[in-house]
């Protein structure tokens, strides 16, 4: 098997240098996207979803039922946004074109339409949001309350410190539990996109002819570097997330 080193080398050898930057249009506009979405719909559905204690106490009286409902409604509506870019992206990647991004979408779609071409790889992209996003949020807030309590750590944390290991944190895990989804979404949109030509009919198939080249190892083929891009970036999104909150809380009216 290749190494993502290898691999790095390869393509910089052969398409020089820049082609490490194939699609990252595509990307960067679903990162943007996708951060906003990603916060202010979990918010929304926790707010939707509250049940308070009583009618005197107003906090959550199932906690870890309402953010995984909120979670998971948050992924299916971020596969929606998302599937569209990154099979934009896939393609780019992995086919030699000298389309713009957009050119390359608006190519998938007129000769594919949304089924078998933008939205091609859906579900995985949908299961990988729903259960990545539970083990997100979960082990975020987790993070914080250990790192919150006196007795784990010698000594305070600033926001910022506290902040950023707990994202630091979310993101190994939201990428170890959701990676091999992840694997089995990619090498569908890689695949064709025309039904005649294609090596995997469908997420069963895929999964089952993944397994058969290399075992349970073949799912999980590319995660260092996605760890070691996650920790920084997840780190910095949350503390970017939570002074958001500190500074535009004292704007925003109180819903009850």
């Amino acid at each position: 098997a290749v190494s993502p080193f290898q691999c790095l080398v390869q393509a910089v050898k052969t398409e020089g240098f820049l082609s490490l930057y194939r699609g990252a249009s595509s990307q960067v506009a679903r990162s943007a996207i996708g951060c906003s979405f990603l916060f202010g719909l979990m918010a929304q559905f926790k707010w939707l979803f509250h049940t308070p204690t009583s009618a005197l106490d107003s906090t959550e009286k199932y906690p870890n039922l309402v953010l995984t409902a909120s979670s998971s409604c948050t992924g299916m509506v971020e596969a929606s946004l998302y599937t569209p870019f990154e099979i934009t992206m896939i393609r780019m990647q992995t086919h030699t074109s000298q389309l713009t991004t957009l050119q390359q979408a608006r190519y998938i779609f007129t000769k594919y339409g949304f089924r078998h071409g933008l939205y091609r790889g859906y579900a995985p992209t949908c299961f990988r949001e729903m259960i990545g996003n539970t083990s997100y949020f979960f082990t975020y807030g987790k993070t914080k309350e250990l790192l919150m309590n006196q007795t784990i750590i010698q000594r305070q944390l600033t926001d910022l410190e506290l902040y950023g290991y707990s994202g630091a944190i979310a993101g190994l895990m939201y990428w170890c539990i959701s990676f091999p989804l992840d694997t089995v979404k990619s090498v569908i949109q890689a695949d064709a996109l025309n039904p005649k030509y294609r090596v995997y009919n469908g997420v069963y198939d895929c999964v089952r002819k993944l397994f058969q080249e290399g075992g349970v190892r073949r799912f999980f083929r590319g995660l260092s570097p996605c760890l070691i891009r996650a920790m920084p970036v997840n780190a910095v999104q949350f503390i970017s997330f939570e002074k958001s909150v500190d500074i535009l809380m004292p704007l925003w009216p109180i819903r009850h």
